[in-house]
């Protein structure tokens, strides 16, 4: 903000200072377990992918291994590259 009369500028120290956040933690909405995979829906529509226990990352690129293993198209209908999360909610549902 300005001040016309003086040519000062203020702001006040609420606008400056941010609250740290709470992490939250998110619900696994399905889960499902591949030889030593485990794949993870979250409540976000997120997908996490855990080899031997460890989370992984990126993963899209153990999905498409897993979807080529079980012979699983990573192809829409219109012939598009499924996203992650949409891999990923293929896959579970195959594997369950």
């Amino acid at each position: 903000m300005n001040n016309v009369a003086t040519g000062k500028s203020f702001i006040t120290m609420s606008k400056l200072i941010n609250p740290p956040a709470k992490p939250r933690t998110l619900l696994n909405l399905k889960e499902a377990i591949w030889h030593n995979y485990k794949l993870v829906e979250l409540e976000n529509g997120t997908i996490g992918v855990f080899l031997n226990g460890e989370f992984v990352t990126p993963s899209k690129l153990y999905l498409l291994d897993i979807a080529k293993e079980l012979g699983v198209s990573i192809l829409n209908g219109n012939g598009n590259p499924f996203n992650t999360r949409q891999l990923g909610s293929l896959l579970l549902k195959t594997i369950r």
